[in-house]
C-alpha cells in the first residue's frame, strides 16, 4: 500500500501550478496538462529513471485550505487500498514545497465517460449494459474494500481503448469508509457535498454513507447513457431535489423502457428498495444483458410515461473531475412517508367541506334557496381542487 507523508504544514504557499517541462520531486516530467478546474489539475508526467508515464494531481494552488488538502490525502489513500484493474492505481504520493501535496497514478488511455455520452450518445441498449457492467464490475471491488465512492459520475469514469477491462474508476475525492460516519469539516457539519444529478436522495438527509447510494449513481449514469440526458433535470438546485426525492423515473424514450425493471431497481427512492450493493446490482445488470431487448413496460405492470421508483489523444480518460468544485448544500430534515403535496390538497378539500357547512347552516329552509346553496357547495368545492 502507498504510504502517505506526516503533516506538512511548514511548507511555503504554493504557486500557480505544473507546467510542461517542469520536474517534481526530482523525478517527475510534466509533458502535458491533462485537465484542470475548480479543485485540482491533472498532468502527464514522465517519470524520468524508469521512462514510463504517469497521471499526476495537484490540489488547485488558489484553493489550498486544509480541509481539502485532507480530502486529498483521504483520497489517494482510498485510491490505494483498492487493488484492482478496474481502479487507476496510485503509485506514490509526495508534497513538492512549491506546489503543495500530489499523488501519481496509472494513466489511463481513452476518453472519459462524459465525452463518450456528448460524442457517441445516445448509446445502444447492448454497450451500455456493458459499460455499466464494468462500472458496476469497479464498485464492487471498492465496496468490497470498504469504500464508498460518493461521486461516481461520467466525469469520473475512463472508457479504455485497450486493455483487459472497458472501464476504469477513477476520481475518489469524495470516497469515504462504510464505517465513517463523514470525514471532512464539509460533511461534519451536516452540509451535503457531491455533484447533485447524480445524489441518492438520503444523500440529501445527511444520511451516513452506504453503498446504495454508489448503485443509485450507477442507475443514474445507465439512464445518461441510454438517453444522452439526465433522468433529472430542473432550473434550480431547489427543484432538483424535488425530483430527485419525490418524482418518478421519466420513460419518454425507448431504451429506459427495454431496462425498465432495472432502472426501478437501482433507480428506487428507499434505499432497501435497491441491491445492497455493487455486487447485487451487477447481477441484474448480468441478467438484463441477457434477456431479449423488449419493453418491459407491460411486463413490470408500470404506466407508459413514467418509472416508479418503488477519438481522445492519449489519458484523456485520466482527466477525472477536476472541473468543478462539488455542490455544497444544507442537509434538509427527514423525510416524511406523505408527500407535502397530498397534505395541502387534504387540507384545501377540508377547509372546502367546512365552508360548505357553514353556508348550509346560514341558508333558508327548503324553496327557492335550495338550489342556491348546492351551487355554492359545489363551487367551493371546485375551487378547492
Amino acid at each position: 500500500m502507498t504510504q502517505l507523508p506526516e503533516d506538512t504544514k511548514d511548507r511555503s504557499f504554493f504557486g500557480k501550478g505544473a507546467r510542461e517541462g517542469d520536474v517534481l520531486a526530482e523525478r517527475y516530467r510534466v509533458i502535458r496538462e491533462i485537465g484542470a478546474g475548480g479543485m485540482g489539475q491533472v498532468v502527464e508526467v514522465e517519470h524520468l529513471e524508469l521512462e514510463k508515464r504517469f497521471a499526476l494531481k495537484l490540489i488547485r494552488p488558489d484553493r489550498w485550505d486544509e480541509t481539502l488538502e485532507a480530502r486529498f490525502r483521504r483520497e489517494a489513500k482510498s485510491l490505494a487500498r483498492v487493488s484492482s484493474p478496474r481502479v487507476a492505481q496510485v503509485t506514490d504520493f509526495g508534497v513538492e514545497p512549491e506546489l503543495g501535496p500530489f499523488y501519481v497514478m496509472e494513466l489511463v488511455e481513452g476518453r472519459p465517460l462524459d465525452q463518450v455520452i456528448r460524442e457517441d450518445g445516445p448509446l445502444s441498449r447492448e454497450h451500455a449494459l456493458e459499460l455499466a457492467i464494468g462500472i458496476a464490475e469497479a464498485l464492487a471491488d471498492v465496496h468490497a474494500a470498504g469504500i464508498v465512492h460518493r461521486d461516481v459520475k461520467p466525469g469520473n469514469i475512463g472508457v479504455c481503448d485497450r486493455g483487459p477491462v472497458a472501464v476504469r474508476l477513477l476520481d475518489f475525492g469524495l470516497a469515504t469508509a462504510v464505517d465513517e460516519r463523514f470525514g471532512s469539516k464539509i460533511t461534519q457539519s451536516k452540509r451535503v457535498i457531491g455533484s447533485f444529478p447524480y445524489m441518492a436522495p438520503e444523500q440529501f438527509q445527511g444520511e451516513a454513507p452506504t453503498p446504495r447510494m454508489d448503485v443509485w449513481a450507477l442507475g443514474v449514469v445507465l439512464y445518461e447513457m441510454l438517453c444522452a440526458e439526465l433522468p433529472f433535470e430542473a432550473p434550480s438546485t431547489a427543484a432538483l431535489i424535488h425530483q430527485i426525492l419525490s418524482v418518478d423515473v421519466p420513460m419518454r424514450h425507448a431504451a429506459p423502457r427495454q431496462c425498465s425493471r432495472l432502472l426501478g431497481k437501482l433507480l428506487a427512492k428507499e434505499p432497501a428498495d435497491r441491491p445492497v450493493d455493487a455486487g447485487e446490482a451487477l447481477i441484474l445488470l448480468e441478467d438484463t444483458l441477457a434477456s431479449p431487448s423488449t419493453d418491459e413496460r407491460g411486463v413490470s405492470g408500470l404506466p407508459a410515461g413514467r418509472l416508479s421508483g418503488g477519438g481522445a489523444t492519449t489519458a484523456e480518460a485520466t482527466a477525472v473531475d477536476t472541473g468543478d468544485e462539488p455542490e455544497v448544500a444544507p442537509a434538509l430534515p427527514p423525510r416524511r412517508r406523505t408527500p407535502l403535496v397530498l397534505g395541502v390538497v387534504l387540507a384545501l378539500f377540508g377547509v372546502a367541506a367546512l365552508l360548505a357547512s357553514w353556508r348550509l347552516l346560514r341558508t333558508e329552509p327548503a324553496g327557492e334557496g335550495e338550489p342556491r346553496v348546492a351551487a355554492e357547495s359545489a363551487s367551493a368545492a371546485e375551487s378547492a381542487s
